[in-house]
């Protein structure tokens, strides 16, 4: 089902406008997010984890290209650990390839990213991962059809700032001051 929901979203590489609204006024993007929320044992499933990239992928597909539901979507994201059912949570790779697609080349939702989800994030690279995506989606915040978004981007610096500049001191400062 999930792999047709996907294909519905697409016409020839090209986003199906029509579908991705049949889709948005069925409230499918609703069934999938409450579908990502059901707790699974990681150890015995082995189902489980094919079906939430499944589950990704069509929300990659159902907001690619069409701002009105990037938007729907946007509203759902939530940097909660025990957020409640429905929820779109902002832990893992494939969670943060999801919002990626939310924020891509949309210019309303960049520029009034919250401080708390660029923190979250950020907080992610530093103590969980470290994985490309992650930047991906800084990037996504802070340029948009190679045009810069001021606000995003002092949002991002502010948070990056003090994570990265013990690592650049520690190039800039002589030798003979580093502790041993």
């Amino acid at each position: 089902i999930l792999v047709r929901l996907k294909k519905l979203c697409y016409k020839k590489d090209r986003p199906d406008c029509m579908n991705q609204q049949l889709l948005k006024n069925m409230r499918v993007y609703e069934v999938v997010l409450e579908f990502l929320s059901i707790p699974y044992d990681k150890k015995n499933d082995a189902e489980m984890p094919k079906l939430i990239t499944l589950s990704h992928e069509f929300l990659r597909s159902f907001c690619k290209g069409n701002k009105e539901n990037q938007s729907r979507l946007h509203k759902f994201i939530s940097i909660e650990k025990d957020s409640k059912e429905g929820t779109l949570r902002v832990e893992t790779e494939e969670e943060a390839a999801t919002l990626v697609a939310i924020f891509r080349n949309n210019r309303e939702l960049a520029s009034n990213v919250s401080e708390d989800l660029v923190a979250h994030i950020v907080n992610l690279i530093e103590h969980k991962s470290r994985n490309a995506v992650f930047l991906e989606l800084l990037q996504s915040f802070v340029c948009i059809h190679d045009k810069e978004i001021e606000t995003s981007q002092d949002k991002v610096a502010t948070e990056v700032r003090p994570v990265f500049v013990p690592v650049s001191w520690c190039f800039t400062v002589p030798p003979i001051l580093l502790p041993c």
